[in-house]
């Protein structure tokens, strides 16, 4: 496919190739007489491109098809132009202009070969890839066969092997069953004192194991909390909550290392983490539900519940638990239990 050069579009390239045209082959043109030749030819293409004169002059002679000649007059008279030996075998080979385009032509052509060839190489490199995959392929088909038929071949000779371990075990039964037979003869001598399977374990086992659970049993759980006041000490055991009842149960074990005596406990509410108060419900001191006081004994522990209501099960954080109480004067003291987990059940 052609090139076309578009005068509008290269105009210098047109004016180049005029240029060479009217360069005598033989002698020298000034370039006053060069820019009257050309505008006797076309004067409106003159007036239009006249700003070009300059660059198309520029490119013959910066190509070597003209020699520029300067002398001491003024510049259009003073500077003379000639065509060099590759300037005349240009004017024989047709002209610029059809040089341009061949030189036009032929990078064209040579991008296309360029691109051709970049996609030939990027085809033969997917080829290589999916060939040697294919090898790979190929080679790891042939081994599963292979495999194949060694476990097949392995499972055969397992097979055809003689059976040794069975023997082997028929032979040992048959030593067990005599060994049996023999003990079973022999007279057995007699315990008249019938002991069972219970009995016949070592005393110092049967001994660990009492001693074992007497301490499950009476080892308590260890505390929430723990505090002590007036010689009495409180420990907070846990905190219960029941979702069904929406109640929550405080229960503590007082234990006094006075003398015997008893308070009398004035517990009234606990606090939660957004400051709602809850108020007691229902108590139990010792085995009374109903009585406030407490019997302290030296030493001795008694448990006591304390049951709030109106508690929802999104509360899992007491803030305050304040246990009240009073001696038997009637003076009013307080232990504070803070910020106590809820157990929910």
């Amino acid at each position: 496919m052609s090139v076309k050069i578009n005068p509008s579009t290269h105009p210098e390239i047109t004016l180049a190739d005029q240029f060479l045209r009217y360069i005598p082959r033989s002698g020298k043109i000034s370039k006053a007489n060069l820019l009257t030749t050309i505008y006797k030819e076309n004067p409106e293409r003159y007036a239009r491109n006249r700003d070009y004169f300059e660059v198309a002059l520029e490119i013959l002679t910066r190509e070597k098809y003209v020699d520029l000649i300067i002398s001491n007059d003024d510049d259009l008279a003073g500077t003379e132009y000639r065509l060099t030996i590759e300037g005349r075998a240009l004017q024989d080979a047709g002209g610029y202009l059809k040089r341009y385009k061949e030189r036009k032509e032929k990078e064209s052509f040579d991008k296309k070969v360029n691109t051709a060839e970049g996609k030939k190489t990027i085809f033969d490199n997917k080829v290589k890839y999916i060939l040697f995959f294919i090898v790979v392929l190929t080679a790891i088909g042939g081994l599963w066969p292979k495999r194949s038929s060694n476990a097949k071949k392995t499972d055969t000779q397992t097979q055809n092997r003689p059976n040794n371990d069975s023997f082997t075990q028929n032979l040992q039964d048959q030593s067990v069953a005599e060994t049996t037979l023999t003990a079973s003869e022999k007279p057995q001598p007699q315990n008249p004192t019938s002991r069972t399977p219970e009995d016949s374990r070592p005393q110092t086992t049967q001994h660990a194991e009492k001693k074992a659970d007497n301490m499950s049993l009476s080892t308590p759980s260890k505390p929430i909390q723990v505090t002590t006041s007036d010689n009495i000490e409180f420990k907070l055991v846990k905190v219960t909550g029941n979702a069904k009842t929406q109640s929550v149960t405080c229960t503590l074990v007082l234990t006094t290392s006075a003398a015997n005596w008893y308070i009398m406990s004035q517990v009234k509410s606990i606090i939660d983490g957004e400051g709602n108060e809850y108020k007691l419900k229902s108590f139990t001191n010792g085995a009374s539900d109903y009585l406030r006081s407490i019997d302290l004994i030296t030493g001795i522990p008694i448990k006591c519940t304390y049951t709030f209501s109106g508690v929802l099960a999104d509360v899992k954080t007491i803030k305050l638990f304040k246990y009240d109480y009073s001696h038997s004067a009637g003076e009013p003291y307080a232990v504070e239990f803070r910020d106590i987990p809820v157990d929910w059940k």
